[in-house]
């Protein structure tokens, strides 16, 4: 890994991108699995960004997405626990080069930190100006 940041022009394949990898969750996280967004730079049209798929997942219970933790270990996620952000389940998908392809950020229902990501994404997305 570089640590070098590199941002590329929006590919309108990210949301591709998103979209084979959130079927895959779905299937792994089964009932405990209540949505998938998609957020960050790459879901945002038009918007410059690092080649990282960034997504939002929302859940009843902690104990229930620990318990799927191998199933996504299965899927190349790397469970990371709450890294900095109480009550976040955080999971890491990398590259044979161990650059990251993936962030799962995971809420449990009525988390304020899903509000506030899906409305700065939202607003990114509606706002070029603020997207500029």
């Amino acid at each position: 890994m570089t640590g070098a940041v590199t941002l590329l022009p929006y590919d309108a394949d990210w949301e591709l991108q998103f979209e084979r990898e959130a079927e895959l969750i779905r299937e792994a996280l089964g009932e405990v699995l209540l949505a998938i967004h998609h957020i960050g730079s790459t879901s945002v049209p038009g918007l410059l960004a690092e080649p990282l798929i960034d997504m939002l997942f929302v859940f009843r219970r902690v104990e229930a997405v620990e318990q799927r933790a191998p199933t996504l270990a299965k899927l190349g996620y790397e469970a990371r626990g709450e890294y900095g952000i109480a009550g976040r389940q955080y999971f890491v998908k990398r590259r044979a080069d161990g650059e990251s392809t993936h962030h799962l950020h995971g809420y449990q229902e009525g988390s304020p930190h899903i509000t506030r990501h899906l409305a700065f994404r939202d607003l990114l997305r509606t706002d070029p100006s603020t997207a500029a």
